[in-house]
């Protein structure tokens, strides 16, 4: 019988964290003892997404369709124990090509303390801050699901209409 990657981990990280470190990690599966893991390694953990909508480029102009594909990578920096959970931070980093209105660009991202997240373990729940080279800011209200190999997202800035995303870890 095959065990999925994320389980190995959790159970693995399980029989080593302290009582409370593993009683966090069930209030959102195999994510806490994920993050522990990646935090002890070094490792940054890479996911691939999608975006489609529309976007505003300026106060008075139409909006304008959008589409992207990006791959981010999340580096855990600390994670705090609290009653009903974790909370862990950390800094991203990634690239996103972008098709604004047939008009094609490449974005970086990360590489200094404005790209961030903070999940919070009790309930799955999340921000993710990046700040492209353009300097545009993008701020993702997330939920991690599937054992964090998946984060579903929203777009919280006030001007697009960028639809609902996810993204998947790159197995």
């Amino acid at each position: 019988m095959l065990i999925p990657r994320a389980q190995m981990v959790m159970f693995g990280l399980l029989l080593l964290l302290p009582a409370s470190a593993a009683s966090a990690a069930s209030s959102c599966p195999s994510v806490d003892s994920a993050w522990a893991q990646y935090t002890a390694t070094g490792t940054l953990v890479p996911y691939g997404y999608t975006v489609q909508g529309l976007l505003q480029v300026s106060k008075n102009a139409p909006a304008t369709p959008v589409s992207s594909v990006g791959t981010i990578k999340f580096l855990s920096s600390s994670a705090i124990q609290s009653g009903d959970g974790s909370t862990i931070t950390g800094f991203v980093i990634g690239v996103e090509k972008q098709n604004l209105g047939g008009v094609l660009s490449t974005f970086t991202f990360g590489g200094d303390t404005n790209s961030t997240f903070v999940f919070h373990t009790a309930d799955c729940s999340g921000t993710i801050t990046r700040q492209l080279n353009n300097g545009s800011v993008v701020v993702w209200q997330v939920v991690l699901v599937d054992g964090g190999d998946t984060i579903r997202y929203i777009d919280t800035r006030a001007n697009p209409a960028i639809q609902p995303g996810v993204l998947q870890l790159m197995k």
